[in-house]
């Protein structure tokens, strides 16, 4: 038995039948092969019902991550983006304001005019729209002019904390210059200071009064996909002896 894709004249899956199950072979548009198995028990229409609905399903998939050939634009809002679509993600907390303040999700100026309507942010930004290559070169400029390693650390965080892509983009393009200021020697003296110049929290504290709530306090983590748990009790810290909460920084 084949079934052809309404698409395209390729079969989109070859059913087989042997005494004590049904196969369906078929392939995404990514070359991806899937083999599904079924008992025959499971009458042929519904056994064709389930592969014609898997393949599509990850075709359809497979067709927001195709990926565009066109060269990287070097001028207007769109210079040095590539436009490899990608299928829509879900914000927790909306748009609008919220949005802005979402160091997770915030590109500050580097949000396009489309992006501006749909989000509920047009107004709400500076009209021009700056690149985050543009956006990186103004940063290390402001960076750069500040002798304090101290003070170029804070400027770090407070980069980290408005907007985590730019961040990291620093970070990996410029790793030899920014590395000790984020990293010892400078860490050390950041951990020491932490509490004069706390800004906004990071992570989540248990102490001794939290006896019996941790299991609730968990819970009010405010990011459902967790992959990676670090716990630290902050004893021994770059050597510099117990930090406490100060070992935050790290």
């Amino acid at each position: 038995m084949m079934l052809t894709s309404f698409l395209s004249s390729r079969p989109l899956f070859r059913l087989r039948q042997s005494s004590n199950k049904k196969v369906a072979f078929f392939k995404t548009h990514r070359n991806i092969n899937i083999i599904l198995t079924m008992s025959t028990s499971i009458t042929s229409n519904a056994f064709r019902l389930t592969a014609t609905r898997l393949a599509s399903s990850f075709n359809a998939s497979s067709a927001c991550f195709s990926t565009h050939t066109e060269p990287i634009p070097q001028t207007g809002e769109w210079a040095g983006c590539r436009r490899d679509f990608r299928a829509p993600i879900s914000i927790s907390g909306g748009a609008g304001a919220d949005l802005i303040h979402n160091p997770l999700f915030s590109k500050g100026t580097s949000f396009k005019m489309g992006e501006r309507d749909r989000l509920r942010l047009r107004g709400l930004l500076p009209p021009a729209v700056q690149n985050i290559h543009l956006q990186k070169e103004r940063f290390l400029a402001t960076f750069r002019d500040e002798e304090s390693a101290i003070k170029k650390n804070m400027l770090l965080e407070d980069l980290h904390d408005r907007n985590e892509t730019l961040y990291h983009r620093v970070l990996v393009d410029h790793i030899e210059e920014v590395a000790p200021i984020v990293y010892t020697p400078t860490v050390g003296q950041a951990c020491q200071e932490f509490a004069h110049r706390f800004r906004r929290p990071r992570g989540m504290y248990f102490c001794e009064e939290d006896r019996g709530h941790m299991a609730a306090m968990v819970y009010n983590w405010p990011h459902k996909d967790v992959h990676v748990i670090v716990v630290t009790d902050g004893s021994r810290i770059l050597g510099l002896g117990d930090l406490g909460s100060n070992g935050m920084v790290r």
